[in-house]
């Protein structure tokens, strides 16, 4: 398919500055013309020197743009465009890491809902780096089984003060529920000699009526 057109280039304003508006006029009629038909007319006035430059630059354009529909044709009688290549080995591993990545997060998300953490938080502990971990009331209900000479509510109120009052020793999310059983623990161990009388249902009440309201405004 020919080319119907010629580049006009904005630096020729200043190459053709000197030519009167009669001779840019018949420059550019010539110009059409040989683009269009490869005949070179006469041109008489200075004009004819522009002309000889121009007509070079239409030459190679066209030539350029002969090169690229053949290129085009031949990649045609290929099937066209190559299909893309495979995917690396680093890039299937990417790809299974992210996958892996959204079965933990779904994993989760089921075992929260499991144990009915979408309901809302008893308490929430602060995190080093900014955000809180929400503790919900089936978690306290656990715990409570687990150290029955605890108060546990009481105990997660003191968690949240020490950690808001030391801001160098707040866990990260994934050192946070080891934080917790480990303070438990400690505190069951100094109730080990007296009377369980933590044990019973008063611990599951305070923790059903247990909110962040309960938490006191200095901590």
């Amino acid at each position: 398919m020919p080319m119907e057109y010629f580049c006009c280039y904005h630096d020729y304003h200043k190459k053709l500055a000197r030519l009167s508006d009669q001779e840019v006029g018949r420059l550019f009629r010539a110009l059409l013309l040989y683009s269009a038909t490869g005949s070179s007319p006469e041109l008489a006035g200075r004009e004819s020197i522009a002309f000889d430059f121009i007509a070079a630059e239409i030459d190679r354009a066209k030539q350029h743009y002969e090169e690229r529909c053949l290129l085009n044709v031949e990649n045609g009688k290929k099937g066209g465009r190559p299909k893309n290549p495979p995917l690396s080995e680093k890039a299937m591993g990417f790809l299974k890491s992210e996958k892996s990545q959204e079965e933990e997060e779904e994993k989760e998300k089921e075992e929260e809902e499991r144990k009915g953490i979408h309901t809302a938080p008893a308490i929430t502990l602060p995190l080093k780096g900014g955000g809180e971990y929400a503790v919900f009331p089936q978690q306290c209900q656990e715990w409570a089984a687990l150290y029955p000479a605890v108060n546990i509510p009481q105990q997660l109120r003191h968690m949240r003060g020490w950690l808001l009052a030391n801001p160098a020793r707040q866990k990260a999310k994934a050192g946070v529920q080891k934080f917790i059983t480990g303070w438990l623990a400690r505190e069951q161990n100094a109730s080990a000699e007296e009377p369980f009388r933590r044990q019973g249902s008063y611990d599951i009440q305070e923790v059903n009526a247990m909110s962040l309201l309960d938490i006191p405004e200095n901590l």
